[in-house]
């Protein structure tokens, strides 16, 4: 017998209708793209408690078994939005804005802006951090269609877009001056999720590892992600890591989880090709960022069953650190006098085109908690911890989201 090679494992998942339950059909999953997985099956074990005076352990027995493992793959649109979905707990029909107006005016002005005189982009539902484009400018304001705009500040008549550049560099979101007249249509792109005020999902997955080389199956039930951790460093492709929590395996010699779906075709993201915008202003001096989200589940082992009756949400944890250079105060600063309602919006793009695909992460709220820096003969680099916090002033006719985080993907429908 040959031994399994992980270039011919192939990971499927697809969701569950019932926790723990396999679904039927078993088709319509989903080819996932990876790095590693280390997701497999757990059992706890008891030891005897025994006192013999031969000093030999008489017995240890399994207890509860369950699920666990990782799942590291480098970051691409639509790929692991499924699984970010499920993590916060939003619905999966989560609707995108749009409005047509047909008197935008649209000011090139650094920052660009697009005012209406009869529109309510607020109560239309956009909302600082989301990534909009524009269909039906004509003539001059062409230009302005077909392009990523991300918001920076938003009134019920006024939406500005892109934002002042501190540094050097920046990645300007030109907009090109155009009189009112055309039909103009903005539209959120792709789709977002966020944790809601009610009705949250409780979505799980049956995921299967099928080593083609030697027909082996392994199918783990009622698996849910647990918590998700982003690296997008300035100097490599960003990657994310999902740790999951399931019910059961079951393994066998046959692929359960028949006629997959595709891997996705996405292109990936890096850090350097991004942007991040922190209280309203985009940084050209970061090096790099990570993100944590914790749901906090929990397992329960009862008597009478070896499985976990279910993965448990608790509160939902966002945190994550901001490494750059120390080319001003304002971290730091804000840090020390504990500044609440700061915003961070992290947009990871897959080229440098104006209408890229991306997937953005905002933090309508957020503290720095701490702030420390390097010392060395080089550039010096600030470290600085951050805590994000419901935003309870946001909402409904709002300019910001009434959440901890929200994800935006340009290719999830």
């Amino acid at each position: 017998m040959v031994a399994s090679t992980g270039i011919f494992k192939k990971i499927a998942f697809l969701q569950e209708t019932a926790f723990g339950v396999l679904p039927s059909p078993t088709t319509g999953g989903q080819y996932l793209r990876r790095q590693q997985s280390t997701l497999g099956t757990e059992a706890q074990f008891f030891k005897s408690q025994e006192i013999n005076f031969d000093r030999q352990l008489r017995d240890n027995r399994k207890g509860t078994k369950m699920v666990k493992g990782d799942m590291t793959g480098e970051l691409s649109p639509s790929t692991y939005q499924q699984f970010l979905m499920a993590l916060l707990g939003a619905p999966a029909t989560t609707a995108a804005a749009t409005i047509t107006l047909a008197d935008v005016t649209a000011a090139a002005t650094a920052p660009g802006s697009f005012t209406t005189v009869a529109g309510n982009f607020l109560t239309a539902g956009f909302k600082i951090g989301d990534i909009v484009r524009c269909s039906g400018w004509t003539t001059t304001g062409a230009a302005n269609n077909a392009r990523n705009y991300r918001i920076s500040a938003l009134t019920a008549t006024i939406m500005t877009v892109g934002t002042p550049t501190t540094g050097a560099t920046g990645k300007p979101e030109a907009v090109v001056s155009k009189a009112a007249g055309d039909s103009v249509t903005f539209a959120v792109v792709g789709k977002k999720a966020m944790t809601p005020q009610s009705g949250l999902s409780d979505t799980s997955f049956t995921i299967e590892n099928w080593y083609s080389d030697n027909g082996f199956s392994e199918v783990m039930l009622g698996c849910k992600p647990v918590s998700f951790s982003l690296n997008a460093p300035s100097t490599a492709i960003a990657t994310g890591k999902f740790s999951f929590i399931g019910q059961d395996m079951v393994t066998g010699t046959s692929q359960v989880l028949a006629a997959p779906n595709a891997l996705t075709t996405s292109g990936l993201l890096a850090g350097v090709n991004g942007s991040l915008m922190v209280a309203g202003t985009d940084f050209a001096t970061i090096t790099a960022l990570t993100l944590n989200i914790n749901g906090n589940h929990t397992t329960e082992s009862v008597v009478g069953s070896m499985a976990t009756p279910g993965v448990f949400p608790g509160i939902l944890d966002v945190s994550g650190t901001v490494t750059a250079l120390f080319a001003d105060t304002i971290f730091r600063d804000a840090f020390i006098q504990e500044t609440d309602y700061i915003d961070l919006h992290a947009k990871l793009v897959t080229s440098q085109a104006l209408n890229s695909d991306f997937i953005s992460f905002n933090i309508p709220r957020m503290k720095f908690t701490s702030a420390s820096k390097s010392d060395k003969s080089g550039a010096i680099t600030g470290t600085y911890n951050f805590q994000g916090a419901l935003n309870v002033a946001g909402g409904s006719g709002t300019a910001t989201d009434i959440c901890t985080i929200s994800v935006q993907d340009s290719l999830f429908v």
